[in-house]
């Protein structure tokens, strides 16, 4: 079984270097849980640990020294997905959530 991937913002950490995972977007999390950590705006990754939870967030002990890029198929755990009608064909441009600079992918 995989770990659980979830969103952190490298931006939110405390004091004690924890950062905090919404339970609303990664459900299950249970004290002692192994996660691997991510932030899709600057592309890495890391192992984490739940070390707290609570109604609403997941405390994660990130393990800094283990930030590894990530490749932007990895980053794929949300998509965004636009109709459009191009040239007299239904057509869906397919934009990896995240991924600021890409270029889209259309799809007939």
């Amino acid at each position: 079984m995989s770990e659980q991937r979830v969103e952190i913002d490298l931006n939110d950490v405390d004091a004690e270097g924890l950062t905090t995972v919404l339970i609303e977007d990664a459900p299950g999390l249970a004290v002692g849980d192994l996660v691997i950590a991510f932030e899709s705006e600057d592309g890495v990754q890391a192992p984490a640990e739940v070390v707290r939870v609570n109604a609403t967030y997941a405390a994660i002990r990130v393990a800094w020294t283990q930030m590894t890029r990530i490749t932007p198929t990895a980053l794929t755990t949300k998509e965004v997905v636009v109709d459009r009608v191009l040239a007299s064909a239904q057509s869906r441009i397919i934009i990896p959530f995240g991924l600021a600079g890409l270029t889209p992918q259309l799809v007939p």
